[in-house]
């Protein structure tokens, strides 16, 4: 080929090529990155299919509502020398928190909760019926004693003191029901209360609480036992 010597900093071209390839299969592949799969079926059952042959570091989701399982995330890794599905985290909550105002007469109150509100439902529980249910939950309450007067003003002077009393409170879960009137499964908690002048204990009546409830399903088994203990042979 005939050398071309320029002795001007300036090149004008005055034509190029009509097509420019550009090979991308040089070089070692890379890896793949994660892939996030999903089924109902449980990743570490022998015979669950995939939608690919798992490699480390993969993820599964496991989407089957019958499974107390259900909307957990699995990750493939290399443990203790062998590959397996280990549970990383929960899609799905395993706790519910509401403040409510509940009027109190004699020392009692009740209200009833909404089970989807908890994300719970039969399958979720694996209940063959709904009698001792209730011993899937744990419902704790924390009251607020205090006159709802107290929260209101005129210019800087409060409408009422604050009469903020000491309070203790008692809560009984019933068993879930499912209410025939909206075809929803629901709770009643049953709520006795008394609260301390100073002096003496008498039971809350004719007003309102500021009611906190923290509630999450656990494992029942415990009390199981000790109702079974109880029973006797």
């Amino acid at each position: 080929m005939a050398e071309v010597i320029l002795s001007s900093d300036d090149l004008t071209v005055l034509g190029g090529p009509a097509i420019v390839q550009l090979d991308l299969n040089i070089g070692p592949a890379g890896n793949r990155g994660v892939f996030v799969m999903y089924g109902i079926g449980d990743p570490r059952v022998v015979g669950t299919l995939f939608t690919t042959v798992p490699q480390i570091f993969d993820l599964y989701v496991l989407t089957n509502p019958a499974s107390a399982d259900y909307l957990q995330i699995f990750q493939y890794l290399n443990q203790d020398g062998l590959d397996q599905w280990v549970p990383a985290i929960k899609l799905s909550q395993n706790f519910y928190a509401t403040t409510r105002v509940l009027p109190f007469v004699a020392g009692k109150s009740s209200i009833t909760f909404n089970a989807i509100e908890l994300g719970l439902f039969k399958e979720r529980l694996s209940l063959p019926e709904f009698v001792g249910s209730a011993a899937y939950l744990n419902v704790q309450a924390t009251p607020g004693n205090f006159n709802f007067a107290s929260y209101l003003s005129v210019g800087e002077e409060q409408v009422a003191p604050l009469d903020h009393k000491p309070t203790a409170l008692s809560v009984f879960v019933q068993d879930l029901k499912l209410d025939l009137a909206d075809d929803e499964l629901k709770f009643r908690v049953d709520i006795k209360a008394a609260e301390f002048d100073g002096t003496s204990w008498t039971n809350v009546n004719g007003k309102a609480l500021v009611v906190h409830f923290y509630m999450q399903i656990v494992d029942p088994t415990f009390i199981a036992n000790a109702i079974a203990e109880s029973s006797g042979p």
